[in-house]
C-alpha cells in the first residue's frame, strides 16, 4: 500500500495494492504517471464531486491530457478508486478550482 498526503482533504489517501492492480489492468496508459499522484493530490488544478467520489485533476503538458485521480472519502479513510487520462473534463460539480 502507498500513502499520499492530500492538501484539500488535509489528510492521507491510500492506494492499496488491489486498486493499483486495477489501475494497471484497466488503464495501462496511466501506469507511467502513477508517480504524479502525489502532485495531483497536493496541487490539483480542479476538484469535482460526482456522486460520492472526488475527482482531482491536473493537466499534463507533455501529453495534452488531464490526469484524474478518483478518491472515495469515508469517515476515517480516504482511498484511491482509480486514475485515468482524459482530454476533456466532464461530469460532476466543481468544488474547488486553482486560482493563479
Amino acid at each position: 500500500m502507498r500513502i499520499f498526503h492530500c492538501s484539500y482533504l488535509d489528510g492521507d489517501v491510500e492506494l492499496t495494492d488491489e486498486r493499483l492492480f486495477h489501475i494497471k489492468q484497466r488503464h495501462p496508459d496511466v501506469e507511467i504517471f502513477i508517480s504524479k499522484i502525489r502532485d495531483v493530490l497536493l496541487v490539483p488544478e480542479l476538484i469535482r464531486q460526482k456522486n460520492d467520489v472526488l475527482l482531482f485533476s491536473l493537466f499534463i503538458d507533455e501529453i495534452k491530457k488531464y490526469f484524474v485521480v478518483v478518491i472515495k472519502s469515508e469517515l476515517r479513510r480516504n482511498f484511491i478508486l482509480t486514475c485515468y487520462l482524459t482530454s476533456k473534463i466532464k461530469g460532476g460539480e466543481v468544488v474547488w478550482i486553482k486560482r493563479d
